[in-house]
């Protein structure tokens, strides 16, 4: 069978300033197709794609900037893509975009990162988006197709990993994502986002995920859809303000299950209020089976806001100062327990002073 290869061997650069006539800046692209091929493809990143925008500059909605663009159209093609190295310097740029305007889905396409690394460094900037299935129908996971992937995170409100597959199931391990490390000038973002897929966390997950650096960012954070996590979550003394698994944005109907035990280590910000939180349940269901070691000054383990239930089943520890077990307030402001908080089984033990 014939095979379509386009190789990048040199230096790509991307920059778009506000005059730009349209707003859309892509390095590599592999185009939808609508019609049966006969042609394999290989999209590969050999050199550096580096994306850039004006210092300063706040894009409008489409204003989009995309190192590898990935389409779906009304047949997949069979394609290999190699990602390689990755620069995302420009606000609100994409690494790799999978899906683009199209949601057909794409059996016979793989990613492999393998080799390269993607460096999200701008603001608002996510290093992977899927927005359409790289699977086969039948298959128990909806992203199989990924392989390998090394993303550094270093943005300020960045975003590692995002899963917009709404009611798709989807497993992450260690061998789709090889490497997630959280650097110093990380804030406000998250590592791993799922926008209304059936998502699983495999425990091998944790062998990928390096959380020492940075500050308010969020491991997993499931915008909507259900989330189970297997995977032991570390927020680590070099990081600031972390969360641990963040539940729920606007929808009642989000479900988290958490079965990784979360141990907070993380610096106080003198500040906030609070240096980390375990578990934060912004609204939805929240169920806890892990256990959950605070040892961080200011933390809490469990926390509620508007949730409509928090069911906790694992052991709660408490070592730091003026930390608390289990917190929910309606507001964020008042402490009223406006959420049912169900402790079915197993221990709190506070053994820091000025606890609850």
């Amino acid at each position: 069978q014939p095979v379509a290869r386009l190789e990048n061997k040199g230096n790509i650069l991307i920059y778009l300033n506000n005059n730009a006539y349209y707003p859309r800046g892509i390095g590599m692209q592999l185009e939808s197709i609508f019609s049966n091929s006969t042609i394999s493809g290989e999209l590969i990143n050999s050199g550096k794609i580096t994306v850039d925008n004006a210092p300063g500059s706040t894009f409008p909605a489409n204003h989009k900037i995309t190192g590898i663009l990935i389409n779906g159209g009304s047949f997949s093609p069979t394609a290999n893509v190699k990602i390689g190295n990755i620069d995302l310097l420009g606000q609100g740029s994409f690494g790799v975009e999978v899906g683009g305007s199209f949601g057909s889905a794409l059996p016979n396409v793989t990613i492999d990162g393998s080799g390269g690394v993607i460096n999200v460094f701008g603001m608002y900037s996510r290093g992977v988006l899927v927005g359409v299935p790289l699977g086969q129908a039948a298959s128990s996971n909806l992203i199989e197709n990924i392989k390998n992937l090394n993303i550094n995170l270093n943005a300020q409100y960045g975003s590692g990993l995002t899963i917009n597959l709404v009611g798709s199931p989807v497993i992450l391990n260690d061998q789709i994502i090889q490497s997630m490390i959280v650097g110093p000038n990380s804030s406000g973002g998250s590592l791993i986002q799922n926008s209304g897929s059936n998502m699983t966390i495999d425990s091998s997950l944790a062998n990928a995920i390096s959380n020492n650096a940075g500050s308010n960012n969020i491991v997993l954070l499931n915008v909507s859809g259900t989330l189970i996590n297997n995977m032991p979550i570390s927020i680590g003394s070099g990081t600031k303000n972390g969360i641990g698994i963040l539940n729920g944005f606007t929808s009642t109907s989000t479900s988290t299950t958490n079965y990784g035990d979360i141990t907070i280590n993380s610096t106080p910000d003198a500040s906030t209020f609070y240096s980390s939180i375990g578990l934060d349940n912004n609204i939805g269901t929240l169920r806890n089976f892990g256990n959950i070691t605070a040892n961080s000054n200011s933390s809490v383990a469990l926390y509620g806001q508007k949730g409509n239930l928090i069911s906790n089943t694992g052991n709660i520890t408490v070592n730091g100062n003026n930390s608390e077990g289990i917190f929910s307030t309606a507001s964020g402001t008042t402490l009223a327990n406006r959420a049912t908080i169900n402790i079915e089984s197993g221990n709190i033990t506070l053994n820091g002073e000025r606890g609850a």
